[in-house]
């Protein structure tokens, strides 16, 4: 058995994700007073959910980089600090490094 999903199995799980992610998201947004933190920490932590869910899409229809690593691509408050490792404005692939 392989550790990695599949292409359709990754499609399948990517939806699960943004589907919870949106349903557990208006849940939040429709009863508030629920919460025991602020609805802000509630938000960023589901947020991460359909963002799970398209990162595991784009790699199963092939995605290796979101955004091209070429400098004219980057905007320009990363493009001053184009030094940095970390500007490089990458996902999905190591070879901008």
């Amino acid at each position: 058995m392989s550790s990695e999903p599949n292409k359709k199995q990754a499609i399948a799980i990517g939806i699960v994700a943004i589907v919870l992610g949106a349903g557990t998201a208006a849940a939040i947004y429709l009863h508030p007073q629920a919460l025991y933190a602020p609805a802000w920490v509630a938000n960023a932590a589901v947020a991460t959910f359909p963002l799970a869910g398209a990162a595991l899409i784009a790699g199963a229809l092939g995605a290796r980089r979101l955004v091209p690593c070429s400098s004219a691509a980057r905007p320009p408050i990363l493009r001053a600090a184009s030094v940095s490792a970390s500007a490089r404005y990458c996902a999905f692939s190591s070879s901008c490094y």
